[in-house]
């Protein structure tokens, strides 16, 4: 007979929150196993679901923009590599580049039509 693991309330709540449109969320048992090793304290916990909401509200935007996003690594290895200590910087380097790219197209603009 196989138990059944048993979560932690912090763990659940990380859990339900993985969107699978920003990355698979993976095996939920090695995910507990990594959360076990990580978490010391209810503050530790705090920091990574605040960490992922940030992180995925940014890649949602930028889906939502049609731009590029990194998806999210299965949630074992987002908690074992410290991803939550990771900044979303592709919506600031992809604003940039998409107003450079405007800015592009503007001066082509002008240019044919002179």
């Amino acid at each position: 007979m196989k138990r059944k693991t048993l979560y932690s309330q912090d763990f659940e709540t990380f859990w339900s929150m993985a969107d699978a449109k920003l990355g698979a969320k993976g095996s939920k048992k090695e995910a507990y196993a990594e959360w076990s090793k990580m978490i010391e304290s209810t503050e530790d916990a705090d920091l990574i679901i605040r960490a992922y909401q940030s992180q995925a509200e940014a890649k949602r935007e930028l889906s939502e923009s049609n731009r590029f996003f990194a998806p999210f690594p299965h949630l074992n290895r987002y908690i074992r590599d410290e991803r939550f200590d990771d900044e979303v910087e592709q919506s600031i380097n992809n604003t940039d580049r998409q107003t450079r790219d405007d800015a592009r197209r503007e001066e082509y603009q002008r240019y044919l039509e002179h």
